[in-house]
């Protein structure tokens, strides 16, 4: 079955999967507690507009100049490379290392190929692909050596890029890393500055996996040698990949010359500064500069439809599929995020941004981010009220502060970007189309954030740690339901337990101070801490400790015996509020009428807590947004009448089964 129809079938069967479960709980209710609604659970802005972002005035840490041009029959791409750089530590730099990512896709046997397990997100390998570099030689300007040391002589043509052991060079983790030894004497020294020119040839894998060409589509993304992340002990962070990481890489200033033909429309990372018409018209070179950015990519295709809009200085520019008529659609909610998370954490600051939305063909490349452009994919007819497509946009536009922006290493701590990025979504999906319905409305059934990430976290995390490195999760639904599900309801619940408005004022500082500066999880929680309530910081601490570092769920379960409520809570200590009914006998009347209490429940006290309720009728314990962290919704309402729970949990792997499939 195709992707596309599958997604289809799943995003018809979700409301009426989700509708059915909320059916069995309503008639165990029939008079539900949730009459009198609890506090509002959409988001608060912060009290003032966030200052604007502004990009570094000082030179960003690397630059590239790259020359390159696209074959679309052979899928190859052939370039040169220069990229400046300084060695920013106080030791000798004797060794350079690059990420070859494309090798990933030589063969079934690479790391990558071995962790997706042949198939990414859904989607099944083909075509593969590989990178080749040659004749890397390096310029230091600051030595004694006035001529380029070449350190390698051309490389072996075997698609896996096998180095013969005469040369200074070495290809680790199946060719995904290059390390690039320096000739004795001739270390970089520290605060100087030195350039690597290379020549290079990649070929792109059919698209499965983020990159590569579907047709006479070309996405062309970590398609080019990028020097590894430099760390302060001269060390390098360039690991080798793994399906479930993403990317981290150091600012840069990009200048790229890419030749291709003619008929093609680009979306690209950075500003066209020149086009050339080459070759009697049948090519075209596109001179493309970008600073301040981690990475470049571009996607090709003859066939896009071309929009535009200017939103506070920024220049949106939208890339369809013909006839799919969703632009207008596309743009408003581009500018309605931009607007948003512009009041929330300051401007975008670069004056550019490209949203491309890619056919049906290409969906291994969707849904991703780059600096200044990310991918989408609507598919023909989608409903108004199915905003499983709005919110992966919303998403992938969030990603343009989090990942483009504050840039966090995906690697070792991909929940900073991708968990952060999920809770942002879904408040930005919540004020959009209402917080009860901002994920499926098709009245009288609907689902919110909340509710979705909590089946979303349900599907396989409860025994890992959130703060772990993406490949010491041993499955891609680990993986997601961890990093994007449970860290976005553990920020629900620090919004909930410092107030919505605080939190916001606490990722807005986290933004300000770190944009371009790749912080970790302890700027994030120092940022939290400074906007919390000072009463509330140590339940802060513990609440992030507890579900970062542990491996147990935080569950609650109340239960109804007789006049006694029970309620077990685990270790941590929120506050919460449970409200149970009262009945009073009436002649004929079995459920009698009832009248509604509130119990406080205290902060203190042992984990398993009896509460007195004579003449209990039914129970339930709240407030919803204190409670995302607990993925059992079914535990947090009782009666001392019987129910069909057993049917509605049945249901619940099933809806977390499709939201797999709809989700990013």
């Amino acid at each position: 079955m195709r992707r596309g129809t599958l997604v289809w079938l799943s995003l018809l069967a979700l409301p009426i999967v989700v509708g059915a479960v909320h059916g069995l709980i309503d008639r165990r209710f029939a008079s539900p507690l949730t009459e009198v609604p609890w506090p509002p659970q959409g988001p608060q802005e912060p009290a003032t507009t966030a200052p604007r972002l502004r990009l570094p005035q000082r030179a960003p840490p690397l630059t590239y100049d790259i020359t390159a041009r696209l074959e679309p029959r052979s899928k190859r791409i052939k370039g040169r490379l220069r990229v400046r750089f300084a060695n920013r530590t106080r030791a000798p730099l004797s060794e350079l290392r690059l990420h070859l990512y494309l090798n990933a896709f030589s063969s079934d046997k690479t790391r990558f190929a071995r962790s997706s397990g042949g198939s990414h997100r859904g989607r099944r390998a083909g075509e593969g692909g590989w990178i080749r570099v040659e004749t890397p030689q390096l310029d230091d300007r600051n030595s004694e050596h006035a001529q380029p040391t070449k350190l390698t002589s051309r490389l072996t043509k075997r698609q896996t890029s096998r180095l013969t052991t005469a040369l200074s060079a070495k290809r680790l983790y199946d060719g995904t890393v290059l390390a690039l030894r320096l000739p004795a004497g001739r270390a970089i020294a520290p605060g100087s500055v030195a350039a690597l020119s290379l020549a290079f040839e990649a070929k792109l894998p059919k698209i499965y996996a983020r990159t590569g060409h579907a047709e006479d589509l070309f996405m062309v993304a970590q398609w080019y040698p990028k020097l590894g992340v430099l760390l302060p002990d001269g060390s390098w962070h360039c690991p080798p990949f793994h399906a479930n990481a993403e990317f981290f890489a150091d600012f840069a200033r990009y200048r790229l010359r890419f030749t291709l033909p003619t008929g093609f429309v680009v979306g690209h990372t950075g500003a066209l500064t020149k086009r050339r018409v080459l070759a009697g018209g049948r090519e075209q070179e596109l001179t493309l500069e970008a600073r301040w950015v981690h990475d470049l990519a571009l996607c090709a295709w003859p066939h896009f439809v071309e929009r535009r809009r200017v939103v506070d200085g920024v220049a949106l520019r939208l890339l369809t599929v013909p006839g799919r008529g969703k632009a207008t659609r596309q743009l408003d909610l581009v500018a309605f995020g931009l607007r948003e998370l512009g009041r929330w954490f300051g401007a975008y600051p670069y004056r550019r941004l490209t949203v491309v939305d890619l056919p049906a063909s290409a969906r291994g490349a969707d849904a991703m981010e780059y600096p200044q452009l990310f991918t989408i994919w609507y598919p023909f007819g989608a409903p108004q009220a199915v905003r499983a497509v709005d919110e992966v946009l919303l998403h992938e536009l969030t990603h343009q502060y989090f990942q483009g922006l504050v840039a966090t290493n995906e690697v070792r701590e991909p929940w900073l970007d991708e968990g952060l990025t999920t809770f942002v979504s879904g408040l930005l999906a919540d004020r959009r189309f209402g917080a009860r319905r901002s994920f499926v409305d098709l009245d009288p059934l609907a689902i919110g954030q909340v509710a979705k990430n909590q089946l979303h976290q349900a599907s396989g995390a409860d025994d890992v740690p959130i703060a772990r490195p993406a490949a010491r999760f041993s499955t891609w639904r680990r993986y997601g339901s961890a990093v994007y599900g449970r860290t976005a309801a553990l920020l629900y619940s620090v919004g909930s337990l410092i107030g919505r408005r605080r939190l916001l004022q606490g990722l807005r500082d986290y933004v300000q101070r770190y944009a371009f500066a790749h912080p970790t999880r302890a700027q994030l929680v120092a940022a939290l801490a400074r906007a919390a309530p000072e009463p509330t910081r140590p339940a802060l601490a513990q609440l992030l400790q507890a579900v970062l570092d542990g491996e147990r769920p935080y569950e609650v379960t109340l239960s109804c015996e007789r006049d006694t409520l029970v309620l077990d809570r685990g270790e941590l200590r929120l506050p919460l509020t449970i409200r149970w009914r009262r009945a009073k006998a009436a002649a004929g009347d079995p459920r009698g009428q009832a009248t509604t209490h509130p119990i406080e429940v205290p902060t203190s006290g042992p984990a398993r807590l009896r509460l007195p309720a004579k003449g209990l009728l039914d129970a339930e314990l709240g407030p919803p947004e204190r409670l995302p962290l607990s993925v059992r919704p079914l535990t947090r309402r009782c009666s001392r009448r019987d129910g069909s729970w057993g049917a509605a949990a049945r249901l619940t792997p099933l809806i977390q089964s499709l939201l797999g499939v709809v989700t990013p």
